[in-house]
């Protein structure tokens, strides 16, 4: 084989080596190519779960739901001897700095749990008026409509979701109870969103 031959051969042999190297992946290419998909598919499965934000139902829903318990809270909550009795707790735990271990006693002989008076502290620092604290109330009991349309629509769709929530929104008894102070009314809707939060 002639020289000039040889190198010619020598040259097309390297060039193949070389764009045969330079196909082949690198470790940094494989390990950025799977930390860039493993990025992506966590945020779609955050927009999943969150996609109920973009349903239009949840909004009205959401709007009805606070819209019925707000209109003139002022002139439909009850304020009898038990939510004085509360609120004075309450109130005189965050003046006097005291650390509450019970709630208020009951008929039955034995007493509330303090975790509903806890709620209502930070609405009493600067005022004993007990509007702000039925706000919260009100405010509460609208979270549980929340609840109800998300793990509704989780499990059965959003129809479902939508019957269920707006249900929730305009029941009388629901609107009842989310418009006056009394310790069941947190912690009726505190076991709604801890059932729905363990099955969810």
């Amino acid at each position: 084989m002639a020289l000039g031959s040889w190198l010619k051969d020598r040259r097309l042999r390297g060039g193949h080596l070389l764009r045969s190297s330079t196909a082949l992946p690198t470790e940094g290419s494989v390990m950025d190519a799977t930390g860039t998909s493993e990025a992506s598919g966590a945020l779609r499965e955050d927009q999943d779960r969150l996609r109920w934000l973009r349903h239009w139902e949840f909004w009205v829903c959401l709007v009805v739901a606070v819209g019925l318990r707000l209109w003139h809270i002022a002139s439909v909550s009850e304020f009898l001897g038990d939510q004085a009795s509360y609120l004075t707790v309450a109130r005189d735990a965050v003046t006097l700095h005291a650390l509450l271990v019970t709630g208020l006693p009951y008929s039955v002989g034995f007493a509330s749990a303090p975790l509903p008076l806890y709620f209502m502290m930070p609405f009493l620092v600067t005022s004993a008026n007990p509007l702000p604290t039925v706000i919260s109330f009100a405010l509460w009991n609208a979270l549980a409509c929340v609840v109800t349309y998300v793990f509704a629509e989780r499990y059965f769709g959003r129809g479902v979701a939508l019957v269920a929530a707006l249900l929730f929104a305009t029941s009388i008894e629901a609107l009842h109870y989310s418009v006056f102070i009394w310790s069941p009314n947190y912690l009726r809707h505190s076991s709604r969103c801890g059932r729905s939060s363990c099955l969810g």
